[in-house]
């Protein structure tokens, strides 16, 4: 390329110089190598071409040549000299819309503000929207203001509305918004948002106007949104093509290219994520980790001291050092060399320590690397047992400055506080560790939000998984032990999901006056009204079918009416007798629910293993510690069920048999309990110490729960009672109609043949007493429809509990009504959460509040097999109380098919047995009749359950597998 000639026209010798250095730049770009020299030259045209002539655009074009200089070399004085430039076309109208991006690291309040300045001059305008959304996007990301991040959005929404439709920065602008919106899911859990920001990427990608050049920049943006979005929702799929695309980025660009050190450090971020998930971790090899490691450690040797990504990188190596040590503990069985480890953990911890150096105290990032280092650390107290005092108070003092970091989001927040109650516990200081438990409590409705959809609840869920189980078990170990502040922490902070939909099915009866003999609700009729309203709108469904730009506006009218039903909320509260509106269960709330008979709680976690006795009259506690028994029954026993047994004899809150009707006891699992066989171990190891002077021993009928709040639900549905008219050849007799579904042969599953054998037993114990109806391999439409118009729904078939996602949790149906051989090899699925979506609750005042029951003979239908929500309770049994069936026979475990058919045929006939007998008498049998019409009261339910088990418990003895499985959830 020949010099200008200088003594020519101005204009010409300008221009010149200016394609000179345009060319020389597009060279640079388009290089693979991008050779320093070439940049150099095209910097040195520039300025020649600013001494012909001086005007703003000319002045941006040359400051636009030493950022990138800048970010090439890092070098300051090309960033200074940029800045000059840039600031000097401020006082002009129009200025560059690109002006604040030179900005960003040093001057980032000066951007925003200038960005606003032209966004003023010039409303309309696409770039200077768009640039205005990506500063406040980069202040956010220094910072941590959520507000700067809804701004970036809005305005970016904005910028791509105000451009044309074959404007060449419109792929560049949905980039730009799928990324923001990245930012918002990671911030809030958003399901919505992660998967929005990968479907306007993609967008923009494949826009008709998509430049080659910002090609590699865009793809990397997708790279970030599709590992966001597994960590959202676990889908392997998304992790693996992020992967993907970052190898082939690094495999097809120069070493010397700038966002390379980027594109390590999110494939090493994304590499930690594959080791800690044993199911997806054969994807990656040692090979791998190796190469990622010396790519990092190969840049990091590359990077000024001052670099800007030096801490991201040092913070990428620590995670996978960590990662790695955590996977070779699993692949090891736990036989790993001690020192090894701790060689390990100690390497990790200097890593994060030198990332958190190299951020700004006062930014977003140094939050996260404060918390990484002070959890890195805890887990090397932990290795040690605590001797390391100056290690341990150096983590706390690390996730202390995490937690009071202005805009530390409240997830963060939440994982920094169980770290300190880790490195609190180690030294036994519970006192400490439960005021910071509280805190972390007191975030949880701020991470799992009411309205939120029911995937982002769960995600939140496992997220914070046993943190109110934690906080009971500090409170019962701090001090003089909390126990009214323990349970109503356990309440607060477990089955925070079931205990939404149990609101939003019907009333909140925690605070309807005719539960709690409350005022009347003439003052508050307007409030609540709007909350109805409110609370329609919020659980309106948007499906990923609609129109981006439409589901985008519903999203955001939704997030708006979130809001004001949570100022709604408040107003109700306000009222007198409304308080406790929406809340959880109060102490003096969960006494009067064992007014039927005590209740225990049993919490097991890390701290401790607790039981909490509830009664009306007296309350008790015990606490045992944990036993590596191998038996289960045995261990259950001993450590939990006989304290607890014994404990309730002291108190005179058994009844002896034929002196009184057996006694009724509720057991609630939390933490590793949620689960636990407890009617089981009484029935093998009942003691003889339990007998009266009449050789009468103690009779106890076991019903579960979920949690208090799930029983109180399920006792105020249960206020009436399922009524039979003998006399059916009356007008107006309604027999109690019961619908068996049986599925003797599900596609793709083993053949159930007693299953038939199961729905023909069941309606010969009906007889003529009650209607029953079979329904032999029905659709899911079939039974779906169906439910609300019946008093008892009996399943015989296979269940299946999702151990990754409970709310997929479902029984096996066929999937279409079509007789065609094609569909019937199909099969369909009914959800927790479609089943939690049917209402029963009947229309006139007189049929309301009836407690339906439900019988589910199908596998684990009252197991959590997602152990990380097992707080929550979500399986199906719980499901069927949320649809409105206030008692439920549920199994822990799979069930033998000729035991199924004889304990439906005995539970039935028991029940017969009290509708045409008039109840229970005072000895626990049956009476003589005389009651017209007849009626199964709650207890009748549960009994008749008993009786059903005793058949095969007698047959079987000591193998419970075969007949214990089958427990009663109700009042």
């Amino acid at each position: 390329m020949s010099d200008p000639d200088l003594r020519g026209d101005p204009e010409s010798v300008f221009d010149e110089y200016l394609d000179a250095a345009k060319s020389l730049y597009a060279l640079f770009e388009e290089s693979e190598s991008k050779d320093v020299e070439i940049l150099n030259n095209a910097t040195g045209a520039g300025k020649l071409a600013l001494a012909s002539r001086c005007s703003d655009a000319q002045l941006m074009s040359q400051a636009e040549r030493l950022w990138s200089w800048f970010n090439l070399k890092d070098d300051r004085g090309a960033l200074d000299e940029s800045i000059g430039l840039a600031e000097s076309t401020v006082a002009s109208s129009k200025g560059s819309p690109y002006l604040p991006d030179f900005l960003h690291s040093a001057h980032i309040e000066r951007a925003v503000e200038v960005s606003r300045q032209a966004v003023d001059l010039e409303p309309d305008d696409d770039a200077w929207l768009s640039n205005l959304g990506s500063n406040l996007e980069s202040r956010y990301s220094w910072l941590g203001d959520p507000t700067d991040l809804e701004e970036s959005i809005t305005y970016t929404r904005k910028s791509l509305e105000a451009a044309s439709e074959h404007s060449p920065h419109l792929p560049t602008y949905l980039v730009s918004l799928g990324s923001k919106l990245q930012l918002r899911s990671e911030a809030s859990g958003d399901g919505a948002d992660a998967d929005l920001s990968v479907n306007l990427i993609r967008e923009g990608l494949d826009h008709k106007t998509a430049k080659k050049a910002d090609r590699p920049l865009h793809l990397s943006m997708l790279a970030s949104a599709l590992a966001n979005r597994y960590s959202r929702k676990s889908n392997a799929e998304d992790l693996l093509g992020a992967n993907a695309i970052l190898s082939s980025l690094l495999n097809d660009t120069s070493p010397t290219n700038p966002d390379r050190s980027a594109w390590i450090s999110n494939l090493s971020n994304n590499y930690s994520i594959i080791l800690e998930q044993k199911r997806i971790r054969h994807h990656i090899t040692s090979e791998d980790l190796n190469r990622v490691i010396g790519d990092i450690e190969k840049t990091l040797d590359a990077l000024p001291p001052s670099h800007s990504d030096r801490g991201a990188m040092c913070a990428a190596l620590s995670t996978l050092l960590r990662a790695r040590y955590k996977a070779d503990i699993d692949t090891t069985e736990g036989n790993m060399n001690p020192e090894d480890g701790l060689k390990n953990l100690k390497l990790a911890s200097f890593w994060m320590e030198n990332a958190t150096d190299h951020v700004k105290k006062d930014s977003l990032q140094r939050a996260t690397f404060e918390r990484n280092l002070g959890m890195q650390k805890i887990a090397l107290c932990e290795a040690t047992d605590g001797a390391d005092k100056a290690l341990l108070t150096s983590a706390l003092d690390h996730l202390n400055l995490s937690i009071q970091a202005t805009h530390a989001s409240p997830l963060g927040k939440i994982e920094a506080i169980r770290g300190m109650i880790k490195g609190l516990c180690l030294t036994k200081d519970f006192d400490k560790a439960r005021i910071r438990a509280r805190e972390a409590l007191d975030l949880l409705p701020l991470v799992c939000g009411r309205y939120r959809t029911l995937d982002d609840q769960q995600y939140a869920v496992m997220k914070t998984a046993g943190l109110a189980a934690d906080c009971c078990s500090l409170s019962l170990r701090a001090g003089d032990g909390h126990i009214e502040e323990a349970l109503e922490q356990l309440e607060t902070g477990r089955g925070l999901i079931l205990g939404y939909l149990m609101d939003d099915h019907g009333e909140d009866y925690g605070s309807h006056p005719s539960y709690d003999g409350l005022p009347g609700k003439k003052s508050v009729d307007k409030d609540l009204a709007e909350y109805e309203r409110l609370r329609f709108k919020v659980s309106r469904k948007i499906t990923t079918q609609q129109e981006p730009g439409v589901r985008e506006r519903l999203l955001e009218q939704q997030k708006d009416a979130v809001q004001q039903l949570g100022r709604c909320i408040d107003r109700i509260r306000a009222h007198d007798g409304y308080e406790n509106f929406l809340r959880a269960l109060k102490v003096e709330k969960m006494i009067t629910l064992a007014a039927d008979g005590p209740i225990i709680v049993v919490n097991v976690t890390d701290i401790g293993a607790d039981a909490v006795i509830i009664s009306r009259d007296v309350g008790g506690e015990d606490n045992e510690k944990d036993s590596d028994g191998i038996a289960l029954l045995p261990w259950l026993w001993q450590t939990c069920v006989e304290p607890v047994v014994e404990e309730l004899d002291r108190l005179g809150l058994l009844h002896k048999h034929g002196k009184h009707s057996p006694s009724r006891v509720w057991w609630i699992g939390s933490g590793i309990a949620s689960s636990l066989p407890f009617h089981a171990a009484i029935t093998l190891y009942v003691k003889r110490e339990l007998l009266d002077n009449n050789n009468n021993i103690a009779s106890i009928i076991s019903s579960y729960s979920t949690s208090l709040k799930a029983l109180a639900n399920a006792r105020y549905l249960a206020t009436g009672y399922l009524h039979h008219d003998k006399n059916d050849s009356a007008p107006s007799a309604k027999k109690i109609s019961v619908l068996v579904v049986t599925m003797a042969n599900t596609p793709n599953h083993n053949a159930l043949p007693g299953a038939e054998k199961e729905g023909q037993a069941v309606k010969q114990a009906c007889g003529d007493i009650f209607k029953c109806d079979i329904l032999p391999s029905p659709n899911v439409q079939d039974v779906h429809s169906r439910i609300p118009n019946i008093d008892i729904f009996h399943y015989a078939g296979h269940g299946m509990s999702d151990p990754r996602n409970a709310l997929d949790s479902h029984l096996l149906l066929q999937a279409s009504p079509s007789t065609d051989a094609v569909a019937k090899s199909e099969v369909g699925k009914l959800t927790l959460g479609k089943i939690s979506a049917v209402s029963l609750r009947a229309s006139s005042q007189a049929e309301s509040r009836r407690p339906r029951i439900a019988c589910l003979s199908a596998c684990s239908t009252a197991e959590v097999q997602a152990q990380k929500l097992a707080d929550e309770g979500p399986h199906l049994a719980a499901a069927f109380q949320l649809a409105g069936f206030s008692h439920v026979i549920g199994s822990l475990w799979p069930a033998d098919d000729s035991v199924c058919v004889q304990v439906a045929q005995t539970f039935y006939t028991e029940l017969i047995n009290v509708t045409t007998s008039g109840g229970y008498n005072k000895g626990g049998e049956p009476g003589k009749g005389g009651k017209e019409p007849t009626e199964i009261s709650n207890k009748a339910v549960a009994v008749a359950l008993q009786k059903a088990v005793s058949q095969p418990q007698a047959r079987y003895g000591s193998k419970p597998f075969q007949w214990a499985p089958f427990i009663h959830l109700g009042p």
